[in-house]
């Protein structure tokens, strides 16, 4: 703290009002229980990303009260702080009064808790930013370059997967509101748009995990995601979520998926615009107004690496929360070192994204390429089939495959299943679809009784047997 004002002649980055605030919050809190879930929760900070040092040996006070499973109160505290002789040096009994008035409720103490981790994050950045300027003018070897690069790659990761431990008495009231919420058939997923996907998801797509939806190139991936995305964006936006839908597009410029969409959304298609008729022009119109009130963000920046892409969901889900993350696709996210086994590279990514979805609470849509032996033995994909790397199907929660065998994408609609070939909590099996490859649009087929089929082609069908 000293030596970076020292170096730059400013105070470092703090929130003085919201340090107090989370003091505040804490002293608000009258049950020694409710103490204990709030400063178990992941979100909560440590006391070393406190600026200022009164405010962390204050709250330094509190996790011990909250230890023997006393509630912290005015009392509580400034008792606790005497017995350790350090109640003037923070500022005494008016000093925890400030904290109070800063907090008049606990209703806040998340948004405190991220305001200040935010700045404390600043400070770290800065503190390497000062040693990353130092070592270039003394012309420091790239060793030292590059573990300072390192240091700041570490403080984006940590900002991302750090989880304190939970006891799983703090855990059950969590899962009692879950339990709670499905009984009286509120959402607990978000909806994918495919009813039947959604029964097999168990609602649709889980907040903090990973879903791989893996085929081979030109069979529909990146189209139904992209309509999952929409669908959610939809859905957000029809019940007034203040979210968002965030997509990385490495492989596809952001115009050309928007492109996708109108089609998509019209249910025209755009190849030939010269010959669309008035009444098409006018579905398009009407699609364009429709998605241009979507909440949905497109990243097209091509060549990025995983801090990248976490630094940017972090930045956004600060400015609207994020509800899901599209990645298309996987394996053209780069490594964060030369030379490294690609693996290796892509087994730290899935285990980064893996983190990130957990950090934010959010789904990730994650799409990923299967090798070619998928394709010339014309079967149905396994989890193995999966290109380059064995652990991202290790740490998905669902993996999902796109598969046609010899059928190809033509003017009609084609069938095409989607395999649920790996799901944590919950089934397995096949889903059909029906997809409109000139407007990039999935449907669920609809499922055929044997009776509706004419007899003489049930008899034929038999013979064939």
């Amino acid at each position: 703290m000293t030596t970076l004002t020292s170096k730059t002649g400013k105070l470092p980055p703090h929130s003085p009002g919201m340090e107090q605030g989370i003091i505040g919050s804490l002293l608000q809190l009258d049950d020694p229980r409710q103490l204990q879930i709030a400063l178990g929760r992941d979100w909560m900070i440590r006391p070393s990303e406190l600026y200022d040092e009164r405010n962390r040996e204050i709250f330094y006070a509190i996790q011990k009260l909250s230890d023997k499973g006393v509630a912290a109160s005015l009392v509580t505290l400034a008792q606790a702080l005497m017995d350790r002789g350090q109640l003037e040096a923070c500022g005494g009994i008016s000093y925890l009064n400030e904290c109070v008035d800063a907090a008049p409720s606990a209703a806040n103490l998340e948004y405190y808790a991220h305001e200040v981790r935010q700045k404390a994050r600043l400070r770290a950045i800065a503190e390497c930013a000062m040693d990353l300027h130092k070592a270039a003018m003394s012309g420091a070897d790239a060793g030292c370059v590059q573990g300072i690069v390192q240091k700041l790659n570490n403080i984006e990761n940590a900002s991302v997967t750090r989880s304190l431990p939970r006891k799983l008495k703090d855990v059950i009231p969590d899962v009692v509101d879950l339990l709670e919420r499905k009984h009286q058939g509120q959402k607990t997923a978000l909806p994918t748009g495919f009813p039947g996907l959604d029964r097999m998801l168990g609602g649709g797509l889980h907040n903090g995990e990973v879903i791989v939806l893996a085929a081979r190139p030109s069979l529909g991936k990146t189209a139904m995601a992209l309509n999952i995305a929409a669908h959610s964006a939809n859905y957000l936006k029809e019940t007034n979520d203040p979210g968002q839908v965030l997509i990385f597009s490495l492989e596809m410029a952001a115009v050309a998926l928007g492109e996708r969409l109108v089609q998509t959304d019209s249910g025209v298609s755009t190849f030939d615009m010269g010959i669309l008729s008035e009444a098409d022009f006018a579905r398009i119109t009407e699609a364009l107004r429709h998605l241009t009130n979507l909440p949905v963000t497109i990243d097209d920046n091509p060549g990025r690496r995983f801090p990248d892409i976490a630094s940017t969901a972090l930045a956004l889900h600060q400015e609207a929360p994020l509800r899901l993350i599209m990645i298309d696709y996987v394996q053209l996210i780069q490594g964060t070192s030369n030379g490294a086994n690609r693996n290796q590279e892509l087994g730290e990514i899935s285990v980064g994204l893996h983190a990130l979805a957990r950090r934010l609470n959010v789904p990730i849509l994650l799409l990923s390429q299967l090798n070619r032996d998928s394709e010339r033995e014309d079967r149905v994909p396994k989890m193995s089939d999966i290109r380059d790397s064995g652990q991202i199907e290790q740490d998905a929660d669902v993996c999902a495959f796109l598969w046609r065998g010899k059928e190809r994408e033509g003017f009609a609609a084609t069938r095409v299943n989607l395999r649920i070939a790996k799901q944590r909590n919950g089934p397995i099996g096949d889903i059909s679809f029906l997809y409109h490859g000139p407007i990039f649009r999935f449907e669920e087929a609809p499922k055929i009784d044997a009776e509706d089929i004419p007899i003489e082609i049930r008899r034929k069908l038999r013979a064939r047997q």
